[in-house]
């Protein structure tokens, strides 16, 4: 489901992803990387740290995977719920809807599944950055 909602955002959107697993979050800067229209401006291991990347970077968009050591992704999405920026979108291998509610209902804008297929979340992060919202198809 994508509902779009035009909104101004300079181009490159600016990206922070926080994943855990190296090999994902290289995957994924590797991917997004590829297209001229993303900048990824830094990366987070823990949920600690993507909310300390999220205040001092100011990106429109923050990739975040929900299972994190030191802070859950859904207590980062509560620390930043009241953020102008980064929108969220939450790229993760859980579909089971009590966390898809509780994202959304704390404001994440986006919810893609890591089986998804790449240009999902290329979309998924340029409907969220232009202040829509994305569902993955796979929900």
């Amino acid at each position: 489901m994508v509902e779009k909602h035009e909104d101004t955002v300079s181009l490159p959107v600016k990206v922070v992803i926080a994943e855990d697993h190296l090999l994902v979050r290289e995957g994924l800067k590797a991917r997004l990387s590829k297209n001229p229209g993303i900048e990824i401006t830094g990366e987070a291991c823990d949920g600690l740290e993507a909310v300390a990347m999220a205040e001092k970077l100011k990106p429109d968009v923050l990739l975040l995977d929900l299972r994190l050591p030191r802070l859950h992704g859904l207590d980062v999405v509560r620390q930043l719920r009241d953020h102008k920026r980064p929108r969220i979108v939450v790229v993760t291998m859980h579909a089971d809807e009590p966390y898809i509610v509780e994202a959304l209902k704390n404001g994440v804008r986006g919810f893609v599944l890591k089986e998804s297929p790449p240009a999902e979340l290329l979309e998924a992060i340029r409907t969220v950055a232009g202040g829509g919202e994305f569902l993955s198809a796979l929900i």
